[in-house]
């Protein structure tokens, strides 16, 4: 009887290691690429403040050979943020978007990509060049995000050095 005490142990180590195992039923699986995609580019990687504005483009691709459609709480759907060196987001100002609470829908034919693209002029807002308070010099890291009902998905982020001199 003595020879099997090991095997009660045992078996309650493999139980606990099942339990922790199990994944939730209700997260989706991909098991390839990912349906959607989510790209953020600039058309250069410094801005000179007072010069001319950065393209900051947004590519969402749907990677599937059928259609999506993406159920919004609000009207945000693709949401764009800049962020310092010290991770304080300063775009959108204040670190976060004020949305109407109206449901949308993005919808997307198979295998094709809608693109958005926004002019930043160093300030904590996509307005005229002018009309608000720059950030300082130094690395800026741009990226966007989807956080719809149904899907989420964050795009890499991407570095603007900001200059006050062109290089």
């Amino acid at each position: 009887m003595r020879k099997h005490l090991w095997l009660r142990p045992a078996l309650c180590v493999f139980a606990a290691g099942a339990w922790g195992c199990v994944q939730d039923p209700t997260v989706p699986k991909v098991d390839t690429e990912p349906p959607v995609e989510l790209i953020v580019s600039v058309s250069d990687s410094v801005l000179v403040l007072g010069g001319a504005p950065d393209t900051i483009t947004v590519t969402l691709v749907n990677t599937l050979n059928q259609d999506i459609e993406l159920d919004f709480a609000s009207l945000c759907q693709i949401q764009l943020f800049i962020r310092n060196a010290s991770n304080h987001i300063v775009l959108p100002k204040g670190g976060s978007y004020i949305c109407a609470p109206v449901t949308s829908v993005l919808t997307m034919a198979a295998n094709t990509s809608q693109t958005d693209e926004f002019e930043w002029t160093g300030g904590q807002g996509f307005t005229a060049p002018d009309a608000d308070t720059k950030v300082p010099a130094g690395d800026y890291y741009v990226w966007a995000e989807i956080h719809a009902l149904n899907y989420s998905t964050v795009a890499f982020p991407v570095r603007i050095r900001v200059a006050t001199t062109a290089p």
